[in-house]
């Protein structure tokens, strides 16, 4: 959901809030690039420049510069699959990036300071609820 009122900009961000952005200045009539004032709290005041803005039947369509984007702290970022664990990239790694191991099926996290098994796929072949309600009940 998005709410525009006088130079505020809200656009919702599912279960974690709001997104706010302040129009704080016309950068470029001919590009109609904007400095918005992206703010995940009362207290964030991070720049982020917008490319464009429009609005057409009651919805706000931004293009926002790709190079201000960040994920949030703590996100996952997929970035491939390697043949081995041997094969996990040893720099230039942030944390939250994820690996998938061909050899066995798992995936990996970079902490910060090493790769971190978060767990790989499995199989159930067959099992009856009995079994099911003994596992939940445990």
């Amino acid at each position: 959901m998005v709410q525009v009122r006088d130079s505020i900009i809200k656009i919702s961000r599912g279960d974690s809030g709001w997104l706010i952005f302040k129009i704080s200045e016309l950068e470029d009539q001919d590009n109609v690039s904007l400095l918005f004032t992206a703010k995940k709290s009362e207290a964030d005041t991070t720049p982020v420049w917008v490319k464009s803005l429009a609005v057409e039947d009651g919805k706000v369509t931004l293009r926002i510069n790709s190079s201000d984007m960040q994920l949030p702290a703590g996100a996952y970022q997929y970035k491939g699959s390697v043949a081995a664990v041997s094969a996990l990239p040893s720099e230039s790694n942030a944390v939250g990036d994820i690996y998938n191991v061909d050899v066995d099926g798992m995936n990996y996290a970079w902490t910060g300071s090493t790769w971190d098994a978060l767990g790989g796929a499995f199989a159930i072949d067959a099992i009856i609820n009995a079994e099911i309600d003994t596992i939940l009940a445990a």
